[in-house]
């Protein structure tokens, strides 16, 4: 599923589009003409379709949270594991 957002600031829109695919070919041609804000997953695909197209490609949060928990796990070692054990974070919606 693909999906975009776009119109003027007092009407937005939002278009979905179904492709059996995520390649940056399908996104490609969905964005032909798009100038603005790419924002994705890390798949390397998107990378040259935000190049070719003068789009300024950002990253997807959920991966980004993923290197601050890593690392919060790190330096709060074992005191860390057990003061959060069997706790889910309800912000998370399955990304861990």
């Amino acid at each position: 599923m693909w999906v975009r957002l776009g119109g003027a600031p007092s009407q937005k829109v939002v278009l979905y589009d179904y492709h059996p695919s995520r390649s940056g070919a399908v996104a490609n041609a969905l964005l032909s003409g798009f100038k603005g804000y790419l924002q994705t997953n890390d798949y390397a695909g998107y990378y040259a379709v935000a190049a070719e197209q003068d789009m300024t490609h950002l990253g997807c949060w959920a991966h980004a949270r993923r290197k601050f928990i890593d690392a919060q796990k790190v330096a709060g070692g074992k005191a860390h594991k057990l003061k959060n054990k069997g706790k889910k974070n309800p912000h998370c919606h399955g990304f861990t």
